[in-house]
């Protein structure tokens, strides 16, 4: 896995969330150009700071490793779950009038299954590596 350059807003507190994870490894951190290495980071993508992050729009660069090697099951299985889904269901018009400018879209009938629910929640966005 490669290293990733992110570029972040600060809000003006001591604690950022990357917007992945698992973190792997962190490389570099920067603030409005300037290396700082006072600062801690967890596996879950949070970056703390005893100084206060600047309250500013994209003064924190960050690099970092992140991700699962392998791919864990639970994830690959989600993939092929959306991907077969996406494949199966038919969205299109169900009804339509010219005249009032009326439309009407079919809604799938099928549900995703709680398997795929479960492994999503597992690995949202900051909220690291739970499965």
């Amino acid at each position: 896995m490669a290293d990733d350059e992110i570029w972040l807003d600060g809000h003006g507190g001591t604690v950022l969330f990357l917007p992945t994870a698992p973190v792997l490894a962190v490389a570099t951190v920067e603030v409005r150009g300037q290396a700082v290495t006072d600062y801690t980071w967890s596996r879950d993508g949070v970056l703390r700071r005893r100084a206060c992050w600047p309250d500013e729009l994209n003064a924190i660069r960050v690099v970092y490793t992140h991700g699962h090697d392998p791919i864990p099951d639970d994830v690959a299985d989600a993939v092929l779950t959306e991907a077969r889904y996406v494949l199966t269901v038919q969205p299109g018009v169900s009804a339509m009038t010219v005249g009032g400018e009326s439309v009407s879209y079919t809604t799938p009938d099928a549900e995703m299954p709680l398997s795929w629910t479960t492994a999503v929640e597992a690995h949202r966005l900051n909220h690291g590596d739970q499965a």
